[in-house]
């Protein structure tokens, strides 16, 4: 009974101390960022550092003008217009699919115009990930 005492004894006091500890911490690291000079110096800092990036990223834009290579950038935009076309040509095929809906007599057609249609939607939801899944490994690295 004695034994298993001392190693709670050990274990509680250790973790009171650890809390301790922690709450000198918390409040070391409170009075730092509530500093209002460190704060004003991490703005300043900050918006140098974006402006510097600003100016990298105009930079590059141009270097591949003159290099005739795509940025991240075309890439996104050629991207975000061809999900945008995908849209069209989805809103097309649902013109058409309706007009021949239209004339088309119901009964097994009509079953497999449904099926045709799912299996469409799928081929779009599909197409859709990979396109989505290339811009972000395009922006990714």
């Amino acid at each position: 009974m004695e034994k298993n005492k001392k190693p709670d004894e050990f274990y509680d006091t250790l973790r009171k101390m650890g809390l301790k500890v922690e709450k000198e911490i918390n409040k070391k690291i409170k009075d730092l960022l509530n500093n209002r000079r460190i704060i004003n110096q991490a703005s300043m800092e900050s918006n140098n550092i974006a402006q510097a990036f600003k100016w990298l990223q105009d930079s590059m834009e141009t270097i591949s003008a003159l290099g005739n290579f795509p940025t991240k950038r075309d890439i996104a935009n050629v991207a975000k217009m061809q999900v945008q076309l995908e849209g069209k040509i989805d809103h097309i095929e649902d013109m058409l699919s309706n007009l021949e809906n239209d004339h088309r007599p119901k009964g097994i057609h009509s079953i497999q115009a449904e099926s045709a249609e799912k299996d469409r939607k799928a081929r779009k939801r599909a197409r859709l990930r990979a396109v989505l899944r290339s811009m972000n490994q395009g922006v990714g690295s």
